[in-house]
């Protein structure tokens, strides 16, 4: 049996819901998920994002940029297949 090391207890012990966080871990590893590239992946598209958002903003200055945010979160938003018709 394994047990966590005083600094990693510390770690888990802060977080809301650390057994599931780490079966989900666990469930991806099974599943052949490379853990480090999926947060590797993660990031890139962090920062793609801030940059594409950056764009964006700074093409529309000059108008009303609102609509635009407005649409895009309504998309994110959506999460069955009727709402993305």
């Amino acid at each position: 049996m394994t047990i966590l090391s005083d600094e990693t207890y510390k770690i888990a012990s802060n977080m809301d819901n650390f057994s599931g966080w780490l079966r989900a871990r666990l469930r991806l590893h099974d599943e052949g998920v490379d853990l480090v590239e999926m947060d590797l992946m993660k990031e890139h598209l962090k920062k793609k994002f801030k940059h594409l958002s950056a764009a964006i903003d700074y093409q529309l200055s000059k108008e009303d940029a609102s609509e635009v945010w407005v649409q895009y979160n309504l998309r994110m938003n959506q999460s069955k297949l009727g709402d993305f018709e």
